[in-house]
């Protein structure tokens, strides 16, 4: 993915939909607690980064992401007080001293691996500590736009996790307890034409995974699909939903 990122860093905060209302609940959950010290993984851009620093006034938040070029986006988008590190996300939680009071993952722990990072943010988080893990989970990305049209989108997409999965690592790693599974569904609209773009823009790693020549003929293919679904090729109508893990540190 290296190379994935690398080439799209520069347009992925206007390629991807950023959704409020995760950071909302968020930062209800923490706001008895602040001002305190965090930690957003696989931070990309920034584009939740800076939802979060806005909504955790006071909090200290360092920004993690192992790809320099993400990095140096997320240092346009981020105001003073967040941290930038460009660091793998296992060697800085093996690192940061003093403690984290929460940890954030924000639609990437596809990328980390869940039992991984639990295992991981138990070393610089004490009880009490949250985790928050927003993602998607394999059934509902079968059920998006793009599972639902684009050429082998959701069986190439194998890096989900579905809700049984996620409730069986958090009791295999231990030292975490599961303080909730909250689902959002949001309604969205575009072109086929926007869609297409998006696309061919990869603003999803999973295209990442098809070959040049596997993606252009899918991405065709996925036109021809929309054409055919919808009759008002500007109105493209389908549910995104996802998935907020809520994580409480035990021992």
């Amino acid at each position: 993915m290296t190379d994935h990122f690398a080439a799209v860093a520069g347009n992925y905060n206007l390629i991807r939909t950023t959704d409020p209302e995760p950071v909302a609940r968020i930062a209800d959950a923490l706001r008895p607690i602040q001002p305190f010290r965090a930690a957003d993984l696989g931070c990309g851009a920034g584009r939740y980064s800076r939802l979060l620093v806005e909504a955790l006034p006071g909090t200290r938040i360092f920004c993690v992401d192992a790809s320099p070029e993400m990095c140096a986006q997320a240092r346009l988008v981020l105001p003073g007080r967040a941290i930038v590190a460009h660091r793998d996300a296992e060697a800085f939680l093996g690192e940061v001293w003093p403690p984290l009071e929460a940890i954030f993952c924000m639609n990437a722990v596809h990328h980390l691996g869940l039992y991984r990072l639990l295992k991981a943010a138990r070393r610089p988080t004490r009880p009490g500590a949250r985790l928050f893990i927003y993602t998607r989970t394999r059934s509902q990305n079968a059920r998006s736009v793009w599972g639902r049209h684009f050429p082998g989108f959701a069986d190439t997409e194998t890096r989900l996790y579905e809700e049984d999965e996620i409730r069986e690592s958090v009791r295999t790693a231990g030292g975490w307890r599961l303080a909730g599974m909250e689902a959002f569904a949001f309604p969205r609209a575009a072109s086929i034409a926007r869609l297409v773009f998006l696309a061919r823009s990869k603003h999803y790693s999973t295209f990442a995974l098809y070959s040049p020549a596997e993606l252009d003929w899918a991405v065709e293919e996925f036109g021809r699909n929309l054409r055919a679904a919808y009759p008002d090729p500007e109105n493209v109508t389908w549910e995104d939903a996802n998935l907020l893990v809520t994580l409480e540190r035990t021992s």
